[in-house]
């Protein structure tokens, strides 16, 4: 049986997207972007092709939005009774295929627990992330019903903050196995002039981060952030290592472990202001792969010092990095992290970022990490720096930890740190050079490891 649904074309960036053979896909789009126009294409196709199809909106309004259209495009097939259309629980259902999508709304989302999908649709993730704690949907919810056919999933709108949409996306930024992101602006979308675009930008007195958000797509916490300046400082394109030249750097170092991810900033050591040459950023529970990365980076880069987070596991990178980086005559200075110690590291990158005496990369993950601290006065008065729930702070501390040692580099003119042996107090740090005539025996016992059995068992 042959039948014909005329739909929209797609531009080009709509159809890059419909093309890939990605499992679980997100699109974070700018407004009028086109995103409408590429999810009733997947979802009505998919009902013709037989799929079990759910689709979730923020507000009722919204999914009648979308029903309304997808009768105007189903016309002529509901007048040949070959769709039929249900109000009780909302959904469509092509008759001679027996596919079906159902329309939930956030607060009725649960619904879709005990459904078989085929096919899951999250329309104005933005929006819904508001609502809703859509990764707990996603891993509680929407993931089990896919199970048994294998189902695909998509997730697309316009960012609102960093919200669990933002954390959905990552998954597909952080290169998570099946799952691909995307973030297009309203620029990209052929049929809307850019003159058009920038009128309404001007006319409507769009702030910087309106504009942002609004029309470039991007996740940008719009209230109580620790750092200010970031549209002015996160400006600066990467370096590679050939381009810098050795012993010019300082780097930050913050290890992650298990959900975490570990981060690596390579920063100036002798400019004003301070530049940030590249962040890096992975998650990996291999310890010997993530030292060899954490090696080689060093030795690509060659820096005056290393600066790296010893909690916890940290500590076992520490002494790694010390025996394996000795003959490079690398400082390598431990940071323990403590409320006293954090504050006055978070201040540093804090007070740089106001003052503009560092520049750093425009990365879009650190940049959200950034915009997203928080601050937070505990009832004794203490006040807690930390990433909110579900996020993450690694680049933040990697680069605080960086900032901070281009800071110290500066303060000491040119002092040859590799010629000082010992041990030297400096914001609550240890810091200790080996070079070939020396060796660990000559450390203080204090701050050496009594037993590697206290470290989580390592397996390679």
């Amino acid at each position: 049986m042959e039948v014909k649904l005329k739909l929209p074309a797609l531009h080009e960036t709509q159809r890059q997207i419909y093309e890939d053979g990605a499992r679980y896909k997100v699109l974070a789009c700018g407004r009028r972007w086109g995103k409408d126009t590429l999810l009733d294409r997947v979802m009505l196709l998919g009902l013709l092709r037989g799929q079990n199809i759910a689709a979730l909106y923020p507000r009722d309004i919204d999914a009648d939005k979308v029903k309304e259209r997808h009768r105007e495009l189903l016309f002529e097939l509901e007048a040949k009774k070959l769709v039929k259309w249900h109000k009780m629980p909302a959904r469509v259902t092509a008759m001679f295929s027996g596919g079906t999508i159902r329309y939930y709304t956030a607060k009725n989302h649960e619904s879709i627990r005990g459904s078989s999908l085929d096919l899951f649709i999250c329309n104005e993730a933005g929006e819904v992330s508001q609502r809703i704690d859509l990764s707990n949907v996603w891993e509680k919810t929407v993931r089990p019903a896919l199970l048994d056919r294998k189902g695909r999933a998509w997730f697309a709108g316009t960012p609102k903050g960093l919200t669990t949409f933002y954390v959905i996306y990552q998954r597909g930024a952080d290169g998570v196995e099946g799952w691909r992101s995307w973030r297009y602006s309203t620029y990209e979308n052929p049929f809307i002039s850019r003159d058009e675009i920038e009128q309404m930008i001007e006319q409507e007195k769009m702030s910087q981060r309106a504009v942002q958000q609004e029309i470039h797509a991007m996740f940008i916490e719009t209230g109580g952030s620790v750092f200010a300046n970031l549209e002015q400082t996160c400006i600066l394109s990467p370096k590679e290592p050939a381009e810098i030249p050795a012993r010019s750097t300082v780097i930050g170092i913050d290890i992650g472990g298990g959900v975490d991810y570990t981060a690596i900033s390579v920063m100036s050591a002798n400019t004003t202001p301070a530049a940030e040459y590249r962040l890096y950023r992975w998650r990996s529970t291999a310890i010997k792969k993530t030292l060899a990365y954490l090696i080689e980076i060093i030795q690509q880069w060659n820096p005056l010092e290393v600066v790296i987070e010893v909690n916890s596991l940290g500590e076992y990178y520490y002494q790694e990095l010390l025996t394996q980086l000795a003959r490079y005559g690398i400082t390598i200075t431990p940071w323990q992290t403590n409320s006293t110690s954090k504050a006055e590291l978070i201040s540093t990158l804090r007070y740089a970022l106001e003052t503009k005496r560092v520049l750093l990369t425009n990365d879009e993950t650190g940049m959200a990490e950034l915009s997203a601290y928080e601050q937070k006065r505990r009832e004794s008065g203490y006040v807690a720096y930390g990433a909110p729930k579900n996020l993450h702070d690694d680049t933040v501390i990697a680069r605080a930890l960086a900032c901070q040692a281009a800071n110290a580099s500066l303060n000491v003119g040119a002092v040859n740190r590799a010629a000082v042996m010992g041990e030297t107090k400096r914001n609550s740090k240890m810091v200790y050079q080996i070079s070939n005539s020396t060796s660990l025996d000559i450390m203080p016992d204090s701050d050496k490891i009594k037993s590697w059995s206290k470290l989580p068992k390592i397996s390679y």
